[in-house]
């Protein structure tokens, strides 16, 4: 499935005007906004047992780092819970995460059953509707 957004270039171009800093923190916002539709699809169709897996489903918001360049700022949502090891260990996954890629791509014990890639789907003119709201107001405002 592919869709078509227009108008990045004049996007660029208005978030250009604003300093670095302000241009992040209204493209976070503007996305944490347009993802809430999201995240409220991934909580109603994720498996509950204990509701551990529902409760760690969040929206995250980070810039772009040394690794990644050419990104701004990157928007996720889904179970989000980690480990709270140090180095390598940070980075292993928790029960929550294995539960929710079980539920996604299913295993031996678990049919396949996505909830994390049908919520974009579902949602996606949603989500570019709010951006588009949410950069519009923006602009109006600087104006």
């Amino acid at each position: 499935m592919g869709f078509k957004v227009e108008g990045f270039k004049q996007l660029q171009a208005s978030l250009n005007k604003l300093d670095v800093k302000t241009g992040v923190a209204t493209l976070r916002k503007a996305g944490r906004k347009a993802m809430k539709t999201v995240e409220a699809y991934q909580k109603q169709h994720v498996h509950v047992v204990t509701g551990d897996t529902r409760d760690a489903i969040t929206i995250s918001a980070r810039k772009g780092g040394r690794k990644a360049k050419s990104r701004v700022v990157l928007i996720s949502v889904g179970p989000t819970k980690k480990s709270s090891g140090r180095g390598n260990s940070k980075r292993q996954l928790t029960g929550v995460n294995q539960k929710a890629i079980a539920q996604e791509f299913g295993n031996v014990k678990t049919k396949v059953d996505p909830f994390i890639r049908p919520s974009l789907d579902v949602n996606q003119q949603q989500v570019i509707n709010t951006l588009t709201a949410e950069f519009r107001k923006l602009f109006e405002a600087i104006k």
